[in-house]
């Protein structure tokens, strides 16, 4: 079983939201394995002054 993770977890996890935690420890203790995409990781991945990055977005 696999738990896809959207840019909203990914942002959650970086965030330490301890309801995503939840939800992928209990996803661990299922065997789910955690994937995402490459357009999702870059949808979240943030800028050097730790503002999101989102795309069309001026630094």
């Amino acid at each position: 079983m696999d738990l896809v993770l959207d840019a909203g977890a990914l942002i959650a996890i970086d965030r330490a939201d301890r309801r995503v935690a939840g939800l992928v420890e209990l996803g661990r203790r299922a065997g789910a394995t955690l994937v995402t995409v490459a357009p999702v990781v870059a949808q979240a991945w943030r800028d050097p002054l730790d503002r999101l990055a989102w795309p069309g977005r001026s630094a």
